[in-house]
């Protein structure tokens, strides 16, 4: 795992620390599944064979009881709950223990919240927008889901393995993609999405990073010193702007 910590000023992210993490450090794994930040700033990472938790130096393991090790997505609300993919299941934990267990028809693949404050689940066939009384919004997936990224209802892409980017857009939701060849992108199998603060989306591929501006513009390593052109399996971003991306 590649630890980065970049500046944006005037369309550029000059490199200033770069570090990797391994099994040395005490992750279970060096085949990264997801990462994801909890809201007191500590770095969870699922693997192949298990959870982690990383305090600034080492990595140690998190028990989560379930028989599959193999984590699909990690997520937290705002009550610092975590959740976990592991196979078809959700699973919730309130710090000390599970408190929850939800099944799905596919593979769950990743859990956002946007800025208007509802929740967005992915599966590997299905996206589903959470309501107060069941879903809002149940799409199915064009192509493999493979990863999310929402900012407001008006701003939901979805990576496929494959497949490229695609877009919810429109008031009768239809989906609209962004191909390799047509758009900047780097490839048409995505593994990781995120939308910074100011709405630029950050895109994981397996031939590296890009950022997309939402509007035409693409940034990848070839525009910016620092960004990995590797096969990209996570990302996650701090809030002191530290991004941190894992590799195969």
């Amino acid at each position: 795992m590649n630890k980065y910590r970049t500046v944006i000023k005037t369309n550029k992210f000059p490199q200033l620390t770069r570090r990797v993490f391994t099994t040395a450090e005490g992750l279970k794994s060096d085949n990264i599944t997801a990462m994801r930040f909890d809201n007191n700033g500590v770095l969870f990472v699922g693997t192949d064979k298990g959870l982690a938790r990383f305090d600034g130096e080492k990595f140690s393991p998190v028990a989560i009881g379930a028989k599959d090790p193999s984590i699909s997505m990690v997520y937290f609300n705002e009550k610092n709950h975590m959740f976990v993919g592991v196979g078809n299941s959700m699973l919730e934990f309130d710090g000390k223990k599970k408190v929850s267990e939800k099944k799905f028809s596919s593979k769950l693949v990743d859990v956002k919240v946007d800025l208007d404050g509802a929740t967005w689940i992915l599966t590997e066939s299905v996206l589903y927008k959470l309501g107060e009384n069941g879903y809002d919004i149940e799409i199915g997936v064009p192509g493999k889901g493979s990863c999310l990224a929402v900012y407001k209802n008006n701003k939901v892409y979805v990576g496929t393995e494959g497949g490229g980017l695609h877009a919810l857009v429109g008031k009768r939701w239809h989906w609209s993609e962004l191909m390799e060849g047509v758009t900047g992108i780097l490839s048409n199998t995505i593994t990781c999405l995120y939308i910074d603060p100011v709405g630029s989306i950050w895109v994981g591929t397996d031939k590296g990073v890009c950022v997309y501006d939402d509007s035409s513009y693409w940034l990848d390593h070839s525009k910016i010193d620092g960004l990995p052109e590797a096969h990209i399996t996570g990302m996650a971003i701090a809030e002191n702007g530290d991004k941190y991306f894992s590799t195969t």
